[in-house]
């Protein structure tokens, strides 16, 4: 009987610890302080473009670009990110959001993960990259940080004329590095800042 109550005793004791650090485990990292950075950053795209019947066509592009993080999304593990894009033509930014899907080790590092199509000026435009956030604090404010992809890629479509004038449809098949460091905010544009305020 006593050795039966001594089994409950440890089994209850097990258990219960067992609960305590599954939820310690269970408690994500906090990492709100992410939630309205900017970065400025640089995209280096490099790979080939496909047409039909030609010859693939080797091209290489560098674009400059600010990241802004917006509000977090605890339940999903998700942190929407919003690359703005300055287009001269136009004269004002191009805003395209994506959403990383985190895994965070602390509140000052987290991988994350982005796959998404996005409407382009022609078809369906595909990004994915995997990527690494790291930043150190001072003083209980985050001081710096870096943006960096691991690996990424992009798969776009265009169109072009050829000489007879005919439309002809053209695939970019392309990898895609990113790397970016953490900017005051009053040192973004303005009028790029401007679209964020609501």
């Amino acid at each position: 009987m006593k050795a039966s109550k001594i089994s409950l005793v440890l089994l209850f004791t097990v258990l219960g610890l067992s609960i305590m650090i599954g939820s310690a485990y269970a408690q994500a990292p906090d990492i709100t302080i992410w939630q309205a950075k900017w970065f400025k950053g640089k995209a280096v795209n490099k790979g080939w473009n496909h047409v039909d019947g030609y010859p693939d066509e080797k091209k290489s592009y560098t674009t400059n670009s600010y990241l802004r993080f917006g509000d977090l999304d605890v339940v999903n593990s998700v942190l929407p990110m919003t690359v703005c894009i300055y287009d001269s033509t136009i004269a004002d930014w191009i805003l395209m959001p994506l959403n990383i899907a985190y895994a965070a080790t602390d509140s000052l590092h987290f991988l994350g993960h982005i796959q998404e199509d996005i409407a382009g000026t022609v078809g369906t435009d595909t990004i994915g990259m995997t990527i690494r956030v790291v930043g150190s604090m001072r003083g209980g404010t985050l001081t710096s940080a870096t943006f960096t992809t691991l690996g990424g890629y992009t798969k776009g479509n265009a169109c072009q004329i050829d000489c007879a004038g005919f439309d002809l449809s053209e695939i970019g098949y392309r990898s895609l590095n990113v790397t970016g460091k953490l900017v005051d905010p009053l040192k973004v544009p303005d009028d790029l800042r401007a679209k964020f305020i609501h």
